[in-house]
């Protein structure tokens, strides 16, 4: 558990992309949540579903408020 509620978070590799599943639990929201605009040098951010995300420079930041919602960076 955290401030935030309890956080859990899913991060697998299928047919040359990256799928992050994330849920938190009752709790304030956090200020801000980062993702990374780019894995490992070569798989780049595609889509965010069940939360707004908006690109940042060298990251990708989610919707704050949400509270389940996954994404993928293709190869």
């Amino acid at each position: 558990p955290t401030r935030f509620g309890r956080v859990d978070m899913k991060l697998s590799q299928t047919a040359g992309e990256w799928h992050l599943d994330f849920a938190r639990g009752d709790g304030d929201p956090p200020k801000e949540v980062h993702v990374p605009a780019r894995l490992a040098g070569q798989f780049t951010f595609g889509e965010a579903k069940g939360a707004k995300a908006t690109p940042r420079g060298n990251s990708v930041v989610v919707e704050p408020g949400a509270t389940a919602w996954s994404c993928t960076w293709k190869g």
